[in-house]
């Protein structure tokens, strides 16, 4: 050999010498079965294309043999007639649907059916890959571009409602035909087949989301069973939005027909990327979305209802600039709508004991509000409640003792929480089992609070309000008033009236009627004097201060003006100033206001704790003054004595003051 490359021919393998095996039929036929067959290669929509081909060239063979040279001619007129077919057909090609809808109202239900069937036929054992082919068929119709991977703004079964009856019948029978052996894998596919059609320049993933929805809708548990797979393509896709879009809205389509999956979907897989902000506002919007679809019939289970709590109530959720706490608040009022809906024969116990045992001293204050807010609803819709409250307040002393407080600061705001007869029986089991707690020697955490909170509602139970006097003296006043009118008018005069003849017995007719005169004349005095003089001291007023006063109002109004336009200047401001701090210092208003909720707590605290200092202190002073100052000729009974003899010996002389005026007035009277 030279140890160059030589080129290997027909005619040197002719000349090598090696002679070549022929195979015998048996050998033919069985490397024939053991092949891989074409099927099981290509797509369906290829393989039926290579079939066509093939027996378009059947047909364009002809017999070995000689033919007429007019035969041949025609064949060759047919043959240079063929592209120019082609040609037209491809000039006549119809143009690509310009929306979704139209692109639905050009699909051939018959044709669907054929292709299903043709299917079913070659694949009988294989379910899974003439429902691949069914998907394919689906999706290469529906190519229309679309920016909108969650179709955000429109129905909840969009697009799955654009679709025919007739086609969402064979979609049906084909899954039912299939098996639910195959859901899950031919679930998963799509997914798969989604996330890669996206990666496509030209890719149009509509015929999966609508196969997706339909199995979603259909049996809302198998986006659970492929949680992780989706999990592992998200990972994947993460950064690319559109795609991260579309898995999360394919796997939370079950939560609008079974909330429980909902729940499941969110906790697991969403709120891992809540953070992130290209998700962040398509996370809260679901959880906002299913809480509020009326269609799930299932109610919110207490399991459920704490783990969206923890997430909104996390001291570590950084969520990013442009979305409130606002938006938090709405998932709290639909999470309580939704935990509240119980059946009325089950009652709210189970949820009561389930809130009491939640309840922590450690959790957030926001967190703390509403639970307790859940606890008074379940008191006032079940008396129950009551006894299950009684049965688990050994156990739960520090949590009762949270619940008593609230009791007790909305009885400070005026209101009447709840049902006074039962509190007042659960008050009094409850102050027995203080009795007998305190007794032992290890102190149990949050009784002393328990005892002070009982006490306190007990006495506010027991004391009567006290009575309006300033009301009920205003409206005796007007009640005399009117009655007094009464009198003169249907006596004609006040001197003939009850009232005037009462006065005249008396003797003091004459000075009432003295201080009526005095008052009637001083008062037309007055108006006399300001009907003669008003009008021309008003119009000095006004010439001299006119000008003063226009100079008033062009200031007041350019004040108010530049106050407006500044404060309007603060609320547009005030959203960039926010995603400023965000940016540069996140979670830093969020720990100022949870630092300024915790201030305001803590001085509530400090001052109830002065103010019982203060109330310790004053007894005890009182006490000590008791026992050590007003005592032998200072006791408390002398200095009564003395108190008394003062107020008689002032009324005594009050009295002869009395009389000596009213004898002053008669002579005065008299002399004039």
């Amino acid at each position: 050999m030279s140890g160059q490359w030589e080129v290997v021919g027909k005619s040197k393998l002719k000349h090598s010498g090696q002679p070549v095996k022929k195979l015998s039929k048996s050998e033919r036929k069985k490397f024939v079965e053991k092949a891989p067959k074409v099927e099981d290669i290509l797509p369906l929509s290829q393989v039926k294309t290579l079939y066509n081909a093939l027996e378009l060239n059947k047909e364009n063979k002809k017999a070995p043999g000689k033919e007429n040279s007019s035969k041949e001619s025609e064949s060759k007129k047919v043959q240079k007639k063929l592209p120019e077919k082609k040609k037209e057909t491809a000039k006549e090609k119809p143009p690509p649907p310009k929306s979704l809808e139209c692109a639905v109202k050009l699909l051939n239900t018959k044709e669907m059916a054929e292709e299903l069937l043709i299917g079913q036929a070659r694949f009988q054992n294989a379910p899974l890959i003439w429902l691949r082919g069914l998907a394919i068929y689906l999706n290469t119709k529906m190519t229309v571009d679309h920016n909108n991977p969650t179709f955000s703004g429109k129905p909840v079964d969009y697009p799955l409602c654009l679709l025919p009856g007739e086609v969402k019948e064979l979609l049906k029978r084909a899954l039912r035909d299939a098996g639910e052996s195959v859901d899950r894998p031919f679930f998963d596919w799509c997914l798969t087949s989604m996330a890669n059609g996206m990666t496509k320049a030209s890719g149009s993933v509509l015929g999966y989301k609508m196969i997706l929805q339909l199995m979603a809708f259909q049996n809302p548990r198998i986006v659970v069973a492929n949680i992780p797979n989706v999990t592992a393509l998200l990972n994947s896709y993460q950064n690319r939005q559109p795609i991260g879009l579309s898995l999360l809205w394919a796997l939370g389509l079950g939560g609008y027909k079974d909330l429980s999956v909902g729940i499941t979907v969110w906790q697991v897989v969403m709120v891992p990327v809540i953070e992130l902000r290209n998700y962040s506002s398509y996370v809260i919007g679901y959880i906002k979305d299913i809480l509020s679809y009326k269609p799930s019939t299932k109610p919110l289970s207490p399991e459920q209802f704490f783990a969206v709590l923890d997430v909104i109530f996390s001291p570590k959720l950084n969520l990013p600039t442009n979305l409130q706490r606002q938006e938090l608040g709405e998932i709290c009022s639909l999470l309580k709508n939704r935990i509240l809906e119980v059946e009325p024969d089950k009652g709210f116990c189970n949820l009561f004991q389930s809130l009491l045992e939640r309840l922590e001293l450690a959790a957030p204050g926001a967190l703390q509000k509403e639970l307790l807010t859940c606890l008074m609803t379940c008191l006032n819709k079940d008396p129950r409640s009551y006894s299950i409250w009684r049965q688990l307040y050994m156990k739960n002393l520090p949590q009762s003792a949270l619940l008593l407080g609230h009791l007790d600061t909305l009885w400070k705001a005026g209101s009447q929480p709840v049902s006074l007869k039962h509190l007042k029986e659960t008050l009094i089991t409850f102050q027995v089992t203080n009795e007998e707690l305190a007794k032992c020697k290890h102190k149990e955490e949050g009784l002393e609070d328990c005892k002070k909170f009982c006490t306190e509602l007990n006495k506010k139970m027991t004391v009567t309000r006290s009575f309006p006097w300033k009301l009920g003296s205003f409206i005796l006043l007007v009640a005399i008033g009117c009655v007094l009118a009464y009198e003169v008018t249907v006596h004609g005069s006040f001197k003939r009236s009850c009232v005037g003849l009462f006065l005249r017995d008396i003797g003091a007719l004459h000075y009432a009627e003295h201080a009526w005169t005095k008052m009637k004349f001083f008062s037309e005095e007055m108006f006399g004097i300001c009907y003669e003089n008003g009008a021309y001291y008003y119009a000095i007023v006004a010439q001299h201060g006119k000008p003063y006063f226009r100079i008033l109002e062009d200031v007041s109004s350019t004040v108010w003006n530049h106050m407006t336009y500044f404060l309007e200047r603060i609320k547009e401001r005030i959203p960039t100033v926010v995603e400023w701090i965000n940016f540069y210092a996140p979670g830093l208003l969020e720990n100022l206001n949870l630092y300024a909720a915790t201030a305001v707590e803590n001085s509530k605290h400090l001052c109830y704790a002065v103010s019982e200092m203060v109330l310790q202190y004053s007894a005890a002073t009182l006490l000590w003054m008791k026992t050590n100052t007003f005592v032998g000729s200072f006791c408390m009974e002398n200095v009564q004595k003395c108190v008394l003899d003062l107020l008689s010996t002032t009324q005594e002389y009050g009295k002869w003051t009395y009389d000596w005026i009213c004898q002053k007035v008669q002579t005065l009277s008299k002399m004039n």
